[in-house]
C-alpha cells in the first residue's frame, strides 16, 4: 500500500485510498462514504481535495511526527 501525501493548513498528511476506507497515517482509518461522496450504491469517489476537506472539518491531527 502506497501512500500520499497531502499539505493541508502547514501539515502534512501522509494518506492511501483503499476499495472501502482511506487511511491518514498517524491519524485514523475512515470509511470511503464519510470521507468522499457517493456515486452510486456501489460506488464511492474519494479525491484529495475531498480528504482535505475532511481534516478541515474534523480538525485532524497527526498523533506523533513521521520521521521516513
Amino acid at each position: 500500500m502506497s501512500y500520499r501525501k497531502l499539505e493541508v493548513d502547514g501539515n502534512v498528511f501522509e494518506y492511501s485510498i483503499g476499495k472501502t476506507h482511506t487511511k491518514i497515517r498517524g491519524v485514523g482509518a475512515y470509511q470511503n462514504n464519510e470521507v468522499g461522496y457517493v456515486i452510486s450504491d456501489r460506488e464511492v469517489r474519494v479525491r484529495p481535495s475531498d480528504i482535505a476537506t475532511f481534516i478541515k472539518q474534523n480538525k485532524l491531527k497527526v498523533k506523533s511526527e513521521n520521521t521516513r
